[in-house]
């Protein structure tokens, strides 16, 4: 039985917390496995990945951060994929250097949320799990 508060995250096997086993976590990343905030997703779980149990997983408040961050990327990466006459090479430029900023932007935040995407960590926010005994 755990003693952690109800609202601590909880991290899977596949990632043990920082420092686990007396390890560093750069101990841990040369063992194989890194913690949570370390940890680069493997081929098999991206190749794999589940957008709407990842889209669930996230609180109300993060889906509307990263949302709005997909409209603005996909209304300026969409600007330029049609061909527009009436754009000079000067806004064409403004657009792309705006597409590139934007793009970054939505990397700069959702990385941070990778471990809750990836299901690495139970939600903060999530109601805990309530096990029975038998």
């Amino acid at each position: 039985m755990s003693t952690q508060p109800a609202t601590a995250v909880h991290v899977t096997p596949v990632a043990p917390p920082r420092g686990g086993h007396g390890r560093s976590a750069a101990q841990a990343r040369a063992a194989g496995y890194a913690p949570p905030d370390d940890r680069l997703p493997t081929f098999a779980e991206i190749d794999g990945f589940d957008a709407n149990a990842a889209w669930d997983r996230l609180s109300p408040i993060e889906q509307r951060r990263v949302g709005i961050l997909a409209v603005r990327l996909g209304v300026m990466g969409q600007r330029l994929n049609f061909e527009h006459d009436d754009f000079t090479h000067q806004q064409v430029r403004l657009l792309e250097a705006r597409e590139s900023d934007e793009l970054t932007t939505f990397f700069d935040a959702v990385e941070p949320l990778w471990q809750t995407l990836f299901g690495w960590v139970r939600p903060s926010w999530a109601k805990p799990v309530v096990r029975q005994v038998a």
